[in-house]
């Protein structure tokens, strides 16, 4: 599977669990199931930072030498920067609106950290695959 494959798959995905988070609300997964917010963080941050990662490497890393630890903590640090966006959005409803999405200081950091294992795994799992999916030039073609 090629990385344009494996971007339109990851947004059909991220799209799907990040839907999943918004419905869970609704049926009060949250509260009803241990862990499940933590599971979902870390779910879609996998997808996240193989669609980062996808589209990163056939745009901002084509053609470039950077290296794996290089290219992960780059998708890493995107994916991070989006998970702080989305707990910032959970502070800002719960202010405007009297919710309670936000459950503190350590649910905050707790949904932060399994942000990073995802986005971790979902970045060297892409940059893997495209360092093996990248065409290697033969000694023949470097004459």
């Amino acid at each position: 599977m090629g990385l344009r494959a494996v971007e339109a798959s990851a947004w059909a995905l991220t799209i799907a669990a990040v839907g999943v988070g918004i419905a869970s609300n609704h049926f009060d997964l949250y509260r009803r199931i241990v862990w499940y917010d933590e599971i979902l963080h870390l779910v879609t941050a996998f997808f996240l930072g193989v669609l980062v990662g996808a589209r990163a490497h056939r745009t901002v890393f084509r053609g470039t030498r950077a290296r794996l630890v290089r290219r992960v903590a780059v998708i890493v640090t995107v994916v991070l920067a989006l998970g702080l966006l989305w707990e910032l959005g959970e502070w800002l409803v719960d202010r405007w609106r009297g919710t309670t999405m936000s459950k503190g200081t350590k649910d905050t950091a707790v949904d932060l950290l399994a942000d990073l294992a995802g986005a971790l795994a979902g970045a060297l799992a892409v940059s893997l695959l495209a360092t093996r999916s990248r065409p290697h030039r033969s000694a023949d073609a470097r004459a």
